[in-house]
């Protein structure tokens, strides 16, 4: 059940509230403490907290007795769906089903329609993102360009062969193989001419680097949904001098030529700050390809890779269970790829878990014909709740889970006041009741698209409040199974 909050009068920057009896964990130990929250940060982090000695007024006091505190999760892999595929999902929709995962600040893909690859197409995503009620950000896209000139090029070519027609009927001698030939070799002889710099939108990836809410830009060197997909590898040496993050949305196939390219780049250029973030590892070999690469010095702190929960959570046994439904980019392998990846995250390889959050409807992942089913599932809602019933199997201890979904994607993404429950930092809080187990109900979900592959799993770990800079946006009531949403907006990541 749904049920939209009211209108809340104060001003949300000068919300008061305070948390009482929740339980934080430092160093995998927990503690009992109080948290304050004042103008959208934490004032103060401490055992029994006195308002009236303190002279203190908050608007409202949260009894978190029996639930574990936790910095806001924080999602660096998103596909919002907007511009272009609203039907599936858009920024207000997709925020709602994070805030009940108990996320509180996420990045959204480019591969819309339009692609986020202009400035343009950035300032538009921009106003429509103002709708989410978590904190946002955004992934750049790199495309080629040089289709638009080709294309335009064909057209003139076909028209000066018309006339050619005409012309040779009169003149049988003459062929026009010969001249489609010409053509052909034209074209292709224009497009290797052409510099790198022409083919692809590396100006305008360069330019996006000065906008705070983007972090990264994003290279599709495999197939995705959209047409971004990377051919030259050369162009990632030009876009390693422009830009602070790569992200690649790659295979194995391509992988070690990719990082041997960026290994080399670093010899060379030691001074520079680019790093490189692998998207969605999805098999033995990535890992320890990443792992070896891991292992020299001069990519230290430069080379990052994230896990999707479904590459951790599901294998190929549970994907034919799920037919089309499982059908992701990269694809969900065997166990003994799941297992890689859990060796992974305990041994430091992997270092951010990633939702992929990529919604399609029913009817379009149901397709009849196989060759039209999308790539991609939803998971905002589930990710969380996932990882702290790994937490109550003793798969992860609820450190790992802080550390890969929340302080390591801050620090990478240079999200200086998020990511840790400290004194001074953002108060984006999730406040879960680790020990109530849930069944995941399709209709419940918050997502737009209303379905999820883990589907009638019962988990332990339910996201029961969620603050979003220090705001109250998402409740949870476990004897009603209510959900509570307070329209109260994000804010774009500075």
């Amino acid at each position: 059940m749904l049920i939209r909050g009211e209108s809340i009068n104060f001003d949300i920057q000068k919300m008061k509230l305070l948390i009482k009896n929740a339980t934080i964990y430092e160093k995998n130990k927990p503690l009992l403490t109080d948290i304050l929250v004042e103008e959208g940060v934490i004032s103060k982090i401490e055992q029994n907290i006195n308002l009236k000695a303190n002279k203190i007024k908050v608007d409202k006091i949260i009894d978190a007795t029996g639930l574990t505190a936790l910095p806001g999760m924080i999602d660096l892999h998103v596909h919002c769906r907007e511009p272009g595929a609203t039907h599936k999902e858009d920024f207000l929709t997709a925020s709602h089903a994070a805030v009940a995962g108990g996320i509180t600040t996420f990045f959204d893909m480019p591969n819309n329609s339009p692609t986020t690859s202009t400035i343009a197409a950035l300032e538009e995503k921009r106003l429509l993102a103002k709708k989410a009620v978590v904190n946002y950000g955004f992934n750049f896209g790199l495309v080629k360009i040089t289709e638009n000139i080709v294309s335009n090029d064909v057209t003139a070519d076909k028209k000066q062969n018309n006339k050619s027609d005409r012309k040779s009927k009169n003149d049988p001698k003459k062929s026009n193989t010969s001249k489609d030939k010409r053509s052909a070799d034209k074209q292709a002889t224009k497009q290797s001419k052409l510099k790198i710099d022409e083919q692809y939108n590396l100006e305008e990836a360069k330019e996006s680097q000065k906008f705070k809410c983007v972090r990264a830009v994003k290279v599709y060197l495999g197939q995705t949904t959209g047409n971004l997909m990377i051919d030259d590898l050369k162009v990632l040496e030009h876009l390693f001098l422009t830009t602070k993050i790569v992200m690649l949305h790659i295979e194995d196939d391509k992988l070690e030529e990719v990082l041997e390219l960026f290994s080399n780049y670093c010899k060379k250029n030691a001074a520079s700050k680019t790093a490189l973030y692998i998207c969605h590892v999805n098999s033995k070999k990535m890992v320890e390809l990443i792992k070896r690469y891991k292992k020299q010095k001069h990519l230290e702190d430069k080379l990052f890779c994230e896990v999707t929960p479904h590459h951790l959570f599901l294998n190929n046994e549970d994907a034919k269970m799920l037919g089309r439904l499982a059908y992701v980019k990269p694809l969900i392998l065997t166990k003994d790829d799941q297992k890689a990846l859990w060796r992974a995250l305990e041994d430091g390889t992997i270092d951010v878990i990633a939702t992929d959050h990529a919604p399609h409807t029913l009817e379009e992942k149901n397709n009849p014909d196989i060759t039209k089913v999308p790539a991609g599932m939803p998971g905002l809602e589930t990710a969380l709740p996932l990882l702290l019933n790994a937490v109550h199997e003793g798969q992860l201890a609820i450190g790992d889970v802080i550390r890969l979904y929340s302080t390591s994607p801050a620090k990478i993404f240079g999200l200086k006041k998020k990511g840790r429950l400290k004194e001074g930092n953002d108060a984006d809080i999730v406040l879960a009741q680790q020990k109530l187990r849930k069944r995941i109900i399709n209709d419940n979900l918050l997502t737009k698209c209303k379905w999820n592959a883990f589907s009638n799993r019962e988990l332990f770990g339910v996201p029961v409040y969620t603050l979003v800079n220090g705001n109250l946006v998402y409740e949870y009531d476990k004897f009603t199974d209510k959900k509570t949403l307070h329209d109260i907006k994000g804010k774009e990541v500075e």
